[in-house]
């Protein structure tokens, strides 16, 4: 009888465990979409006058940009790379392409809600010493 008891103690104990275990609810987090063409505006610190802007965030992390300078009416060409944490934390390197060639790194925040971008772009290796940029995904 002793072993009876014994044996149905540890077997209400391991049902119990097993119940436990498989009844948390296990997060997973959704992927967020963010491949896709964004539309926006950038300023240079100092300065309240907004360029357009746009991002074209491809689904291997890379990025081409438009950036139009108002200054010499022309368009400004550039590539990169990009990530996207989980936290909605916004990076991005990009080097601009002929007439005007430089580097520079974006930092910002990804709004899943409103479908925007936010945040500091600066000439690499600083994010922060260029202005503010906004973009909206189209």
């Amino acid at each position: 009888m002793k072993n009876f008891k014994t044996i149905l103690i540890y077997s209400f104990l391991i049902l119990g465990l097993a119940i436990l275990n498989f009844s948390c609810k296990k997060k997973t987090d959704t992927p967020i979409n963010n491949v896709g063409s964004y539309v926006g505006t950038y300023d240079f610190t100092g300065d309240n006058i907004p360029f357009s802007i746009s991002f074209n965030l491809k689904a291997d992390n890379t990025v081409d940009v438009i950036a139009f300078n108002s200054a010499t009416q022309q368009n400004v060409n550039g590539s990169g790379t990009y990530t996207l944490s989980a936290n909605n934390t916004f990076e991005a390197s990009i080097t601009t392409t002929g007439n005007v060639i430089s580097a520079q790194s974006f930092t910002g925040t990804f709004d899943p809600t409103t479908n925007k971008l936010t945040g500091t772009w600066g000439f690499t290796p600083s994010k922060t010493n260029g202005g503010t940029w906004v973009l909206t995904k189209q």
